[in-house]
């Protein structure tokens, strides 16, 4: 993996790790703490519990339960959709080159969780749906510049980590990248506007509860 490879692959990480740090500071759209943060091994922000996502063979009745809470739901298809917005704003490609069920796609998995979702969920979410909830997200990140932030503190994260292309966070060095990008990136302007948006999304769907 080259430089250009590894700074596309975490960006892609740290528009996940965005979304957790800023629904955990809600009750209501609290989604998990985060167990691991893997760069190289495999990329992924994996979560310490699994109220959405889809486990082969079984009746996976808890994403329906899970889906009841529809303001925390939104957020949850925001943080599916969050790795790709944020590389696809890195690499100035379409957002659909990344999230896409094509082996292909660095955005795959996050695609098929929010496909599962969708057919398991309480609420009925339509495309449209999806594409103003995407819209509506990446008009906060660019109004509070996230992008330009998240892209310099990058490249302090791969000062520190002198360009590692493998990268294995537990519980402490979870809670100083939380720490140092809260610092970096997030700001009580972006918190605030950001559960607006959800409790406003949700709205729409409070008559489809099946």
């Amino acid at each position: 993996m080259n430089i250009r490879q590894l700074k596309e692959t975490i960006y892609h990480e740290f528009g996940h790790v965005i979304v957790y740090i800023i629904s955990n500071k809600f009750e209501d759209i609290f989604l998990s703490k985060i167990d691991r943060f893997l760069i190289g091994y495999k990329n992924a922000v994996c979560p310490k519990e699994n109220l959405y996502y889809y486990i082969l063979g079984e009746t996976n009745q808890h994403i329906t339960e899970s889906s009841k809470n529809i303001k925390r739901s939104i957020s949850w298809i925001i943080l599916q959709m969050s790795g790709c917005i944020f590389e696809s704003h890195y690499e100035k490609r379409d957002f659909k080159n990344y999230f896409c069920n094509q082996r292909s796609c660095s955005g795959q998995k996050d695609f098929d969780n929010l496909y599962y979702f969708r057919h398991k969920s309480s609420f009925k979410i339509e495309d449209h749906d999806i594409v103003r909830i995407r819209e509506n997200y990446i008009f906060l990140l660019n109004k509070h510049d996230i992008f330009n932030k998240t892209e310099k503190y990058l490249d302090h994260f791969l000062e520190i980590f002198d360009n590692n292309a493998y990268l294995n966070f537990d519980k402490d060095d979870i809670e100083t990248l939380i720490d140092e990008m809260e610092s970096f990136i997030i700001n009580e302007e972006l918190i605030h506007d950001y559960h607006s948006m959800i409790s406003m999304e949700a709205k729409n769907y409070t008559q489809n509860i099946i």
